[in-house]
C-alpha cells in the first residue's frame, strides 16, 4: 500500500519494520493491510497454491516444464517451458518452424511448415520429397525417393536422388542414361559403359564383357581371347576281328566342338607308336602353342584278334601333314 513509507516500514519517520514481511502494513499501526503478490491468507503467511501466482494469487501459471517451479510471485517458470512454449511465463507458443522444450528444436522437412506441430514437431500433412518419418528428418533409404519416400528407384541405379529419382550417383555396371534404363551400346560394357568388348566376340554381355553370344571362328574363352583348335568328334563302332584283320575307323557321325591343345615338347615319331596300348603316348612333331585347322580322317590299322572299342574323340590330324605325324591321344578298351 502507498503509505508514504518505503515498502516494509511504518511509524514516525517510517523507521519501524512491518511485522509481517509478506504484508502491506498500515502506515501508523503496522497492521497487515493486504498481501504482497504471491501470498495469501492470515497475515499473508501462505504462498499461492501450485499453478497460481501474483496479486491475491489471481494469476495462472503458464506451461512450465515443472509446475511446482512456477514463481508464486511473478509466474516465471524457473526450470523452463514445457514442449511447445516459450517466454518467461511460458504462455507463448513456439514460432513457426520450431517446437519442443523452450522451442529449441527445429521442424523437419514438412510439406507445410505451418503444420509442424509445435509440441513434438510432427508434420501433420506429411513430408516433402526425399524425407520420411513423423518429423520428416530422415532421408529416404537407399533405393527410394519422392514424397514420404514411397517411390522406388529404378533397379539399374547405383543410387538415385531422394527427391527426383534421377540416378545422380551413377548407374550399375552395364547401364547408362538419366534413369539408367539403357543398356550399354553394342560393343561396350561395364561401369559407365567404358569397357570395350573383345573384337573376337560375336556379342558381349553389357555388364561384365563376357562373350555370352559366342566367339568368332578361331577363338574361345569367356572373353574370346584364347586361340583354339577346331576338332571333329567321331562316333565309332566296334568290329569283331579274326586273326590279323583290321579295325576300321568308320565315321558314322561328326560334330564340331572346340578344344585348346598345347603342343609344347611333344615327342617326334614316324609311326603310330603306342597304338592299341592301354595308355598310348601322344605322338607328333615338336611345336609351340598355336592355332591349327583340323580335318576328319579314316584309318585302318592291324590289331590282335578280338572285339575292340576305340575312343576316338581326341584323334585329330593336321591338314597337309602325313598320317605318320598325326597327333593321337586315345584309350582302347577290350
Amino acid at each position: 500500500m502507498d503509505n508514504g513509507c518505503p515498502g516494509g516500514f511504518y511509524g514516525a519517520n517510517c523507521s519501524i519494520a512491518c511485522p509481517d514481511t509478506n504484508c502491506y502494513c498500515h502506515l501508523e499501526t503496522g497492521t497487515c493491510q493486504g498481501c504482497k503478490p504471491g501470498y495469501q491468507g492470515y497475515l499473508c503467511k501462505s504462498a499461492c497454491e501450485k499453478g497460481s501466482f501474483g496479486e491475491n494469487c489471481n494469476e495462472t501459471c503458464g506451461h512450465c516444464r515443472d509446475i511446482k517451479n512456477c514463481s508464486n510471485i511473478n509466474g516465471t517458470c524457473l526450470t523452463g517451458c514445457d514442449a511447445g512454449y516459450q517466454g518467461d511465463l511460458c504462455k507463448t507458443q513456439c514460432d513457426r518452424g520450431s517446437f519442443g522444450f523452450d522451442c529449441n528444436e527445429t521442424c523437419g522437412h514438412c510439406r507445410d511448415i505451418n503444420q509442424c506441430f509445435y509440441t513434438n514437431g510432427t508434420c501433420l500433412t506429411g513430408c516433402i520429397a526425399g524425407f520420411q518419418g513423423d518429423l520428416c528428418k530422415t532421408p529416404c533409404q537407399r533405393g527410394f525417393f519422392g514424397e514420404n519416400c514411397l517411390r522406388k528407384c529404378l533397379e539399374n541405379c547405383a543410387g538415385c536422388n531422394n527427391k527426383t529419382g534421377l540416378c545422380d550417383s551413377g548407374c550399375l555396371e552395364g547401364y547408362t542414361g538419366y534413369f539408367c534404363k539403357n543398356a550399354c551400346p553394342y560393343g561396350l560394357f561395364g561401369q559407365d559403359c567404358t569397357g570395350v568388348c573383345n573384337d573376337n566376340c560375336t556379342g558381349c554381355n553389357n555388364v561384365n564383357g563376357v562373350c555370352d553370344r559366342g566367339c568368332h571362328l578361331g577363338w574361345m574363352g569367356d572373353y574370346c581371347d584364347k586361340d583354339l583348335l577346331k576338332i571333329m568328334m567321331y562316333r565309332l563302332i566296334p568290329i569283331k576281328t579274326n586273326g590279323s584283320l583290321g579295325i576300321l575307323f568308320n565315321l558314322l557321325q561328326s560334330m564340331e566342338t572346340i578344344f585348346r591343345i598345347n603342343h609344347d615338347n611333344y615327342q617326334t615319331a614316324s609311326s603310330h607308336e603306342g597304338f592299341g596300348q592301354k595308355n598310348p603316348q601322344v605322338i607328333g612333331q615338336q611345336q609351340k602353342t598355336r592355332t591349327f585347322e583340323l580335318y576328319p580322317f579314316s584309318l585302318i590299322e592291324s590289331v590282335n584278334s578280338g572285339q575292340t572299342w576305340i575312343k576316338g574323340e581326341d584323334i585329330v590330324t593336321v591338314r597337309n601333314k602325313p598320317i605318320s605325324n598325326t597327333f593321337m591321344n586315345f584309350d582302347t578298351y577290350r
